[in-house]
């Protein structure tokens, strides 16, 4: 039979619509396509949102339509249709938007013409199909199992409410017993894959409303979000260490809550967090980073980043506009803190992030006011030069003396991780002895945690607390053992604050006297610097030129060094402390 032919080329604003309905007779799907104006004509259509799957001329696909013309689509998008047709009445029709079957993917004009009016297309749309998949295999009655989830979410929540994060679910709670189908499908629901592409954030967040298909089931939104509320809130659901990897699409169910809101209340969705939250998700071609959230800014923004006519071949100058137009549109520097990898291989400036390579560090600009009085207060941005140097204002404030081998580590191995922590503990406490010249430094045990507020209701950990908890975490086996409730507690929580400050960072101490946290990949001498209006300290390394003296820094990494991050150094600049000296720092 013959296939579809994309004879017809794009005008300005028109898409391709398909009309696809099952045959009342023998249940085959038979679709075709028109093409309209979606600004003048304002159709009526639904948007699918789903996941290509496999893909490419090694991948076989499969036939839509009994008669001509055929339609040839990749595996998970002919499941998805069979889904939702069966949940259709026969011989209705459907009139849907798909990206596989309405744009030309040989075209790579027309591909750049319709990436720009993506967000058009799902903003526009009665409704926004959501395709999450099909429910583990060999899991019988569906449906019966997600009519119990109402009912269990409600114990969970009293529970909650009554005993904390600490509730464990147990047949005593009115739950179903651990091996109960029910929580697979459960937690199967929140770890889609779905939510981890960077495509689907945008379409779910700018649908006017969300179906969600899970199978040959109707979900609605809000259940999926408050589900996710639910397992947010009680740490021990069943099966949930058999997720841990796919955390971060969990998370994206709050994120595209939270961007949805604001598009509800007509609150511009910050363009820095859209950079954060889409550098953590996945895609095809490495430029969809950014393209994927272009429907999501405002228009100005938009209209500042390149796309380019060869796309999807080089996100070299997409990743450095886009941070560009976000550094100079809000003048502040916390997107340097952004936890991704620096690569100069892409040919890409120290300071700017590669999207591509997350890094296993959290960022720290949100709790300190190291270079500001304020966390309103913006950047002493000076320029970004022709040559794509960042330029900015601030003070050397002290240099990197000595660094720790080991790392903190959070590895699930037992064995492995005590060994590891126990190296880690006897070299960098000695390192602080070396400093501050008493047993137990509280500098030391506050550095550990990056003097975090965290999971203290917002107050500083008191030093009994600090110790208590430094203590708990790096008691010995038998310690251990007589650890008593309170002790357990504030090891636990010292642990996850530790875990959070030292992820991908390594000890240091500096020659001025200091402990800190740096990037891992930092070196003896490199110089530690606060900028005026950023949060954070930040290590950069001289760039030596052929004369011996450095004008210009490479970009190392964010940096925790205790007794600097609370307005400290200005207050020396507002003494006029001769110690330092109010630079421009010019980072290539």
């Amino acid at each position: 039979m013959q296939r579809y032919k994309y004879d017809q080329p794009l005008e300005e604003n028109e898409i391709r619509l398909l009309e696809i309905a099952r045959h009342p007779e023998n249940n085959k799907i038979q679709g075709s396509i028109r093409i309209c104006n979606l600004v003048e004509e304002k159709p009526r259509y639904e948007a699918l949102s789903y996941l290509w799957g496999p893909s490419g001329p090694e991948v076989p696909k499969f036939p839509i339509g009994y008669q001509e013309p055929v339609f040839d689509v990749f595996q998970n998008l002919y499941i998805a249709l069979h889904r939702i047709l069966s949940l259709t009445g026969k011989g209705e029709h459907r009139t849907l938007w798909i990206d596989q079957i309405c744009i030309n993917q040989e075209d790579i004009v027309e591909q750049k013409a319709q990436v720009l009016l993506m967000g058009e297309i799902y903003k526009r749309a009665h409704d926004v199909l959501v395709w999450l998949g099909d429910p583990p295999p060999g899991v019988l009655n569906v449906a019966g199992y997600l009519g119990q989830i109402p009912g269990m979410v409600k114990k969970i929540e009293r529970s909650v409410a009554r005993i904390g994060p600490n509730f464990l679910p147990s047949v005593s709670a009115g739950l179903p017993t651990n091996d109960d189908p029910v929580w697979a499908i459960m937690i199967d629901i929140l770890h889609k894959e779905w939510y981890s592409r960077v495509w689907t954030l945008q379409e779910a967040v700018l649908g006017k409303r969300l179906v969600v298909y899970y199978g040959s089931n109707i979900l609605d939104w809000e259940f999926v979000y408050r589900l996710y509320l639910v397992y947010g809130s009680a740490p021990h659901m069943p099966l949930r260490s058999l997720h841990d990897e796919r955390e971060m699409a969990y998370k994206s169910i709050q994120w595209i809550q939270t961007y949805r809101r604001a598009r509800e209340k007509s609150k511009p969705i910050d363009f820095s967090h859209l950079l954060w939250t889409c550098g953590f998700k996945d895609c095809k071609y490495d430029v969809d980073k950014i393209y994927g959230l272009l429907g999501m800014v405002e228009k100005d923004i938009k209209d500042r980043i390149p796309v380019d006519e060869k796309y999807k071949k080089d996100p070299r100058p997409v990743f450095l506009e886009a941070f560009k137009v976000a550094i100079k549109n809000d003048r502040q520097l916390h997107l340097l803190s952004l936890p991704f990898e620096r690569d100069t291989k892409l040919g890409l400036p120290s300071w700017c992030p590669d999207l591509k390579r997350p890094n296993e560090c959290v960022q720290l600009s949100g709790s300190f006011l190291a270079g500001i009085r304020s966390s309103t207060e913006k950047s002493s941005i000076l320029a970004i030069t022709d040559s794509d140097f960042l330029s900015v204002q601030g003070v050397e404030v002290d240099k990197v003396l000595k660094i720790a081998k080991t790392q903190y580590c959070h590895l699930k191995e037992m064995d492995k991780r005590k060994k590891l922590m126990t190296e880690f503990h006897v070299e960098t406490l000695r390192m602080a002895q070396e400093v501050y010249g008493t047993p137990e430094p509280e500098e030391y045990c506050r550095t550990l945690i990056a003097d975090t507020t965290r999971s203290l209701e917002g107050r500083k950990w008191s030093i009994e607390e600090i110790r208590a908890g430094y203590q708990a975490l790096f008691a010995e086996g038998p310690l251990q053992a007589h650890l008593n409730a309170m002790e357990k507690s504030l090891s636990g929580l010292y642990a996850s604050c530790a875990i959070q400050a030292c992820g991908g960072r390594r000890f240091i101490t500096t020659i001025k006297g200091r402990v800190g946290l740096a990037p891992a990949d930092c070196k003896e001498g490199d110089d530690i610097c606060v900028f005026l209006g950023s949060g954070v300290p930040y290590v950069l390394r001289p760039n030596i030129a052929e004369a011996g003296e450095s004008s210009t820094f490479s970009f190392v990494g964010d940096c925790y060094l205790h007794g600097i991050m609370n307005s400290e150094i200005l207050d020396m600049l507002d003494r006029k402390d001769t110690e330092l000296e109010l630079r421009e720092f010019i980072i290539t």
